[in-house]
């Protein structure tokens, strides 16, 4: 079995990079520190949420990919698409984001393939 980088280690550099930003962020469930799943929840200004979900390949490269509907939801849809993935993972990691600014592509800063540099002013 070929190894992969540990979902607690990829949650760190989420936490490193949001604060490089000026992010804030959270660990909203701590999950599997090997091989659970990330969910990330971006909430916007007007809190809503968009979500995206990690996700290795067959040759072990991490990317994001979108979860859910795709589309930002209110505060109610949010907690139960929440409450709906924990219920399916138990082993699940979930981390918010909250995004002040509208021109940001959130996602982009946490392509560990293709770092990406954000000016916020």
């Amino acid at each position: 079995m070929v190894n992969r980088v540990k979902s607690e280690i990829i949650v760190d550099a989420c936490i490193k990079i949001a604060d490089q930003n000026f992010l804030p962020i959270s660990i909203v469930k701590k999950g599997d520190s090997e091989r659970g799943e990330i969910l990330l929840r971006i909430i916007n200004r007007v809190n809503k949420s968009l979500f995206y979900r990690s996700k290795f390949d067959l040759n072990i490269n991490f990317s994001w990919q979108t979860a859910g509907s795709g589309v930002f939801l209110d505060v109610s849809e949010s907690i139960e698409f929440i409450a709906k993935e924990k219920k399916i993972d138990l082993d699940i990691w979930i981390i918010e984001i909250e995004k002040f600014s509208e021109g940001i592509d959130i996602i982009k800063l946490f392509d560990f393939n293709k770092p990406y540099f954000i000016n916020l002013t």
